[in-house]
């Protein structure tokens, strides 16, 4: 019979904790990254620049068990002067431009930032491991 313990003896705690935090801190960090990169994207006009200021990346969700990370664009923060619902155009741009639509081909931005930051962080974490294993 196997038996199922409740709780985790405090050195084995402490150490889940640090492994969380570590991974905590690496999911927001390539998030941040991806969004720079979305942000210096070529991909698309930028008459406004509303699209552009709108890419943010960072931490969409975090528990013991799961952290989970995003790179959004469109999402404006509300307008000086206007009310907090205020659509702004950017929340229906984003996707057309990513996607495409009818009458335009997909211009992604989104995508190939996060694949781009993804490989970075890979790159980085081998030469780490590289150099340690020295």
């Amino acid at each position: 019979m196997v038996q199922v313990v409740d709780t985790l003896p405090p050195a084995l705690l402490r150490l889940q904790l640090q492994a969380h935090g570590i991974v905590e801190a690496a999911v927001d960090a390539t998030m941040q990254r991806a969004a720079e990169i979305g942000q210096g994207t070529t991909a698309f006009n930028n008459r406004t620049g509303r699209l552009r200021r709108s890419i943010r990346g960072g931490l969409t969700e975090h528990t013991l068990t799961q952290v989970t990370g995003a790179v959004t664009a469109g999402a404006d923060d509300a307008q000086p002067g206007r009310g907090e619902d205020w659509e702004t155009p950017s929340n229906e741009y984003a996707p057309l431009i990513e996607l495409g639509w009818s009458r335009s081909h997909p211009r992604p931005f989104i995508h190939p930032a996060f694949i781009q930051a993804v490989e970075s962080e890979r790159r980085l974490e081998y030469e780490l491991v590289r150099r340690l294993a020295r």
